[in-house]
């Protein structure tokens, strides 16, 4: 038991992880949303967080040690000392849908982007509140972050930024002039997989190791842009997920893609968001 609609997955090894959505019996019937966490891999889970009834339901979730945050999707946030036994809420006021991205550089510092344009840093254990991005026209809007150590990346469909000081100021490192960009993923050594679409080429990806000054394109996939969610590489293998349980994988990075079967829950149609 437990969300029926899981936005996000997150594991700090391979045993001890949380997983955060909206918590739904019945199509369109909403029951808020929770947090549960697992000590054995997920076999078992226990709840943390629960919203009753709040259709603001957890939409993210991200600890570095005992402390963690949360975000739904009008913006408001809770955060955890003590390792999700208990929550305080430090609200955003004025501004919606600051959840696509949600990062911790370190303990003491979130970040937080979304479809408004904006990133967020909040520092002192929630008390600093600093709007540090904000994109103009309105509908640039941010899909995804990721953060490696102090350095971290924010993008939207158009545009790759990159801060280096853990989001107190941002440098725009890449326009997109043809493609759609869909999804990032960075490596440790800050080499970086783009997924893309094009409407001639179709859906593509993309890879950098100078910081987008040139692009090794990998190869075009034969899949519907709308079915990928989340991608993720280890070296040379990666992974992407997507709707109707959709699993690929590459031992070549990302130059030829299988599918992979998946057994599922009584055979019930369902997609796959999130991948770590």
């Amino acid at each position: 038991e437990g969300p029926q609609c899981c936005s996000q997955i997150w594991f700090s090894d391979p045993t001890h992880g949380y997983y955060s959505g909206g918590d739904s019996t019945l199509l369109d019937s909403w029951d808020g949303g929770m947090i549960m966490e697992t000590f054995d891999g997920g076999i078992s889970w226990d709840t943390l967080f629960d919203s009753e009834c709040d259709e603001n339901y957890p939409f993210n979730v991200v600890f570095v040690g005992d402390v963690g945050y949360t975000s739904n999707r009008y913006s408001n946030f809770y955060r955890t000392e003590n390792g999700g036994k208990d929550w305080e809420l430090i609200e955003l006021g004025g501004t919606n849908f600051l959840y696509n991205g949600l990062q911790m550089p370190d303990d003491s510092t979130v970040l937080i982007a979304g479809y408004s344009g904006e990133i967020f840093k909040i520092t002192d254990n929630g008390e600093n509140i600093t709007r540090v991005l904000f994109l103009q026209p309105h509908y640039q809007s941010f899909i995804g972050m990721q953060c490696i150590g102090s350095t971290c990346y924010a993008y939207t469909n158009d545009f790759i930024f990159r801060s280096s000081n853990a989001g107190d100021t941002w440098d725009l490192i890449y326009t997109s002039v043809e493609d759609a960009i869909k999804l990032l993923f960075i490596y440790p050594n800050h080499q970086i997989m783009m997924a893309t679409k094009n409407a001639d080429f179709g859906f593509r990806l993309f890879r950098t190791k100078d910081s987008c000054a040139t692009w090794d394109t990998l190869g075009v996939m034969d899949a519907d842009v709308f079915a990928i969610n989340d991608m993720a590489f280890q070296d040379s293998i990666g992974y992407f997920v997507g709707y109707d349980y959709l699993l690929k994988k590459t031992t070549d990075s990302g130059r030829t893609w299988v599918s992979i079967p998946l057994d599922t829950i009584y055979d019930i149609p369902g997609d796959l968001h999130e991948l770590q």
